[in-house]
């Protein structure tokens, strides 16, 4: 089951590494009211649903392969 993030005004310097290098950057999440992990990073009953860091890990390998794949780097 997908569960969607209300939108965010937090703030993220990667940008800034951007500006010297092209890049990639994404949200995962691992909220899960099933598991009582859909608390926010700072909470102090934050916790994660580690089923889903895998998703992460694809995420960011198809990342690094369509990039060392393309025509031109």
């Amino acid at each position: 089951m997908l569960y969607f993030e209300r939108p965010t005004t937090g703030g993220e310097d990667f940008s800034y590494f951007q500006d010297e290098a092209p890049g990639s950057f994404a949200l995962v999440g691992s909220g899960n009211p099933e598991k009582d992990t859909e608390w926010a990073h700072h909470h102090g009953r934050f916790n994660i649903d580690e089923s889903v860091m895998k998703n992460g890990a694809e995420l960011y390998a198809q990342f690094a392969y369509n990039y060392l794949n393309q025509d031109e780097i």
